[in-house]
């Protein structure tokens, strides 16, 4: 009979290890990669190249709040616009073959999950053959920050791989 409540005891103390375990708030293990992933597409019916970024919703946000605060400081003026958009304008660039720097306006965006969607869109009646492309999210905040450019180009696909300090990049 002794040996049951010690079978007991050997079963449940591994038990409550794990669980406290689980329970402790371990935030930098979220999501240990530290990504984003952007797709660049024509839209024939419309005239526009559609971007489609993805990003980590509570790291995009943290960079954004910063860099709107770094904007308010320094010149004290205060801009209508989104800071998830300010941010991301300020860190995404395209411009075409020739290095004419192409406009980017905000299409919208949506939460899934831990993940933030946000789409631009450039007036661009023909599709590009080729498009120069800078993506330095993040950069600010993470030193294994890794960001991904997918472009749909006159049917074919090119893609770019972005990591701290590099810059623009010729997609064709």
């Amino acid at each position: 009979m002794v040996a049951v409540p010690l079978l007991r005891r050997a079963c449940i103390v591994p038990v409550i290890l794990v669980s406290m375990a689980l329970m402790v708030a371990r935030p930098a293990d979220a999501h240990p990669l530290h990504t984003s992933f952007a797709t660049i597409e024509h839209d024939k019916t419309t005239g526009t190249l559609v971007i489609s970024m993805r990003v980590f919703l509570d790291d995009f946000t943290k960079a954004s709040t910063e860099y709107r605060s770094r904007l308010v400081s320094g010149s004290r003026t205060t801009s209508s616009q989104s800071p998830l958009i300010s941010y991301a304008l300020a860190n995404f660039r395209i411009a075409d073959e020739s290095g004419k720097a192409l406009t980017l306006e905000s299409c919208g965006g949506n939460r899934v999950g831990d993940l933030l969607l946000l789409c631009f869109k450039i007036r661009m009646t023909e599709p590009p053959r080729a498009l120069r492309v800078s993506n330095t999210i993040l950069f600010d905040h993470f030193k294994d920050q890794i960001n991904v450019v997918q472009a749909s180009l006159v049917g074919r696909k090119a893609n770019a791989l972005f990591s701290p300090g590099d810059g623009s990049k010729l997609l064709r």
